[in-house]
């Protein structure tokens, strides 16, 4: 079977994220909605969406510098940021508000109570939104809309595993970007084609010599995926700022508690290297690792993400210490030491 409709398909999709903003205007004139961008989610976006506000990502030329958003009529509201900045982030804000987001330390309820209390200070401050006011069932009708997309993105990753012949890396980071710069019903439009055609292909049988996570910078080259891949090293996940990390989280969207456990579950969040420290990433994330078969941690290290050579080296000897081999990799020497690693397992 060949890859002539995945081909179609994703090339529906590339036209979608190319002409964003006219989806996006269409989209706001008939759901009657405002946007909020942000460059990664720190107010849970099923709390917007429940008072007719949905946040996304902004599109990555847009955040890099390569595109400007300048428009008669802006698109966005607002874009939410952390306190701290953010390296790769070259957005001009002449016509947009900023807003601030103190991102709690910790996690867990003492960590849900701050994440609710900068939520409510977002919603009035650039909405005038009272958060008490927040509707339950409304908000569980949206959040099984995120639900039903962060389900998608992780079949649609899971599948790709299997058929790494038929899903390119850039046709990765295609999916992770629709599915996170437009709204989430709308996203889903776009990526279920996909899913559904995924299924008719069969899995590959390939036996690799090492499972791991990838981590660093915003955008991991495609090229660099395919050398990894096919010198033996199966990257079953990233730890980028816009790849499948983003739709980790799972919900039970029918909850009736579901306000507070929509908060808890975000406060455990990995997050960015930028809003969280290493420390608490390592214990959110690193520290499960094995838990899932990985035994390598790839940090690839260029001039647009701010990874510190700190952050490195102490997840390097933690993880070292957990069983887990780390390879620290640059586009000038990351033939050689992926080479060197394949060649001694």
């Amino acid at each position: 079977m060949d890859r002539e409709k995945i081909i179609s398909i994703t090339g529906e999709i590339k036209d979608a994220v190319l002409n964003y903003r006219d989806i996006l205007e269409n989209y706001i004139a008939e759901n009657k909605v405002q946007l909020a961008a942000y460059i990664y989610p720190l107010i849970p976006p099923e709390i917007t969406s429940a008072f007719g506000i949905e946040s996304v990502k902004l599109p990555e030329p847009v955040i890099t510098g390569e595109k400007k958003l300048f428009s008669e009529k802006p698109l966005y509201k607002a874009v939410i940021l952390p306190e701290d900045e953010m390296p790769c982030f070259h957005f001009n804000f002449s016509d947009t508000p900023v807003h601030r987001v103190k991102y709690p330390g910790g996690y867990g309820e003492d960590a849900a109570v701050q994440l609710h209390n900068e939520t409510a200070a977002m919603l009035h401050s650039l909405f005038g939104i009272n958060l008490k006011n927040i509707d339950i069932s409304e908000l569980q009708k949206k959040t099984m809309i995120f639900e039903n997309l962060r389900r998608s993105v992780r079949s649609i990753t899971s599948l790709c595993r299997e058929r790494k012949e038929i899903i390119t890396p850039e046709d990765m980071d295609l999916i992770f970007e629709a599915s996170s710069v437009f709204p989430p019903d709308s996203a889903l439009k776009l990526i279920s084609p996909l899913l559904e055609e995924l299924h008719n292909f069969k899995p590959q049988q390939k036996e690799y010599k090492a499972k791991a996570l990838i981590y660093g910078a915003r955008k991991i080259p495609a090229y660099i995926i395919d050398f990894i891949e096919n010198s033996g090293i199966d990257i079953e996940e990233d730890d980028t700022c816009r790849g499948r990390r983003l739709f980790d989280i799972s919900l039970n969207a029918e909850s009736e508690y579901l306000f507070y456990e929509l908060l808890d579950a975000y406060s455990y969040r990995p997050m960015s290297p930028c809003i969280r420290t290493v420390a608490e990433r390592y214990e959110l994330l690193y520290k499960l690792l094995r838990n899932y078969g990985i035994n390598l941690l790839i940090f690839y290290k260029d001039d647009l993400c701010g990874i510190t050579s700190e952050a490195v080296n102490y997840l390097r000897i933690k993880c070292m210490r957990d069983g887990i081999d780390p390879l620290v990799i640059n586009r000038e020497n990351y033939k050689e030491m992926i080479e060197n690693y394949a060649g001694r397992l």
